[in-house]
């Protein structure tokens, strides 16, 4: 909870130095300069475009973590609808780069690019997409003629490798919004974000059977027996009881950072400015001392010039 600032703590005008606790209009009264709320001075608009631009990244890279949920269980737990969910996908992993561009583009990323695997979530989503788009390649060339077996198992072990990406990559957001958290001095908002790495890859963990299950019954001349498939539908369900509940917890996560850069940018852009120019003009300069008034250091004799003379 952060307090405001105290009516004793002086607030000097940008412009001219009035103290401003006691103005609530938008312009300074001695010398009209604007304000922003409160008598506060005004964010920069130039602060003002970086912040929308860092927050704007921040909700796209929330928007894609609970879209490459739905999707993912489109994908894997709905055959029938399983060629759209991964074009889908395909958009919201897209949409994922597109979060991440914003922020590298503010150069905000480059300041966690030392903070363990942070440093290497530019290229695993670069690396999601590109494998993204190979699975939708094969699975249009699926849909058109029946593939080659090798072919087959090619597009199985591509679509397993995707959701692995997807999941790590939903790990990392995780430890960027912790990150920008502790640079706000925030704390987490549940002591259950601790669990969250096991939950995230262990849900992602669970759906690996289904589709070797699946990719079996397409390769062998006799299906699986029906309780193996029962069995690896148990475990998928059990998988998307863990995706909601990461997905839950990386939403708040994001939600709890994004609001708390923006208080932390306010109340920095509201914290007495110190008006330099003022200072400046008010600076004494000492007046170099006139010749003959007893300023001048003297100097012990040199015993060779005695000599010399």
């Amino acid at each position: 909870m952060r307090r405001p600032l105290s009516s004793s703590t002086p607030r000097p005008c940008p412009e001219c130095s009035y103290d401003l606790r006691a103005t609530t209009g938008d312009l300074c009264p001695e010398c009209g300069a604007s304000l922003g709320r409160a008598g506060f001075p005004a964010m920069h608009s130039a602060d003002r475009d970086h912040l929308a631009a860092i927050t704007e990244g921040i909700a796209a890279l929330r928007t894609s973590v609970l879209w490459t949920l739905l999707l993912w269980i489109g994908c894997v737990a709905t055959p029938t609808l399983g060629g759209v969910a991964w074009f889908l996908l395909l958009l919201a992993s897209g949409w994922r780069a597109i979060g991440r561009h914003r922020l590298d583009k503010e150069k905000y990323l480059a300041q966690f690019s030392s903070q363990g695997a942070l440093g290497a979530f530019t290229s695993l989503v670069h690396a999601e997409l590109a494998v993204g788009c190979c699975v939708a390649f094969l699975t249009v060339a699926r849909s058109f003629s029946d593939l080659p077996k090798v072919v087959v198992v090619l597009l199985v072990v591509t679509q397993v490798g995707w959701l692995g990406l997807i999941s790590v990559n939903n790990l990392l957001i995780l430890q960027l919004a912790r990150a920008i958290g502790r640079l706000c001095d925030e704390e987490p908002v549940t002591p259950l974000i601790r669990f969250a790495p096991p939950v995230i890859l262990g849900a992602a963990a669970c759906f690996v059977p289904l589709f070797f299950i699946r990719l079996l019954n397409d390769l062998l001349p006799t299906p699986l027996p029906a309780e193996i498939a029962t069995g690896a539908g148990l475990i998928v369900a059990v998988g998307c009881i863990g995706g909601f509940a990461s997905v839950i917890l990386i939403q708040a996560e994001l939600t709890s950072a994004s609001d708390a850069l923006v208080a932390s940018r306010r109340t920095r852009s509201h914290e007495p400015q110190v008006n330099y120019a003022s200072l400046r003009k008010q600076r004494v300069v000492d007046e170099p001392p006139t010749p003959g008034t007893g300023d001048v250091i003297p100097f012990a004799n040199d015993p060779a010039d005695d000599d010399a003379r």
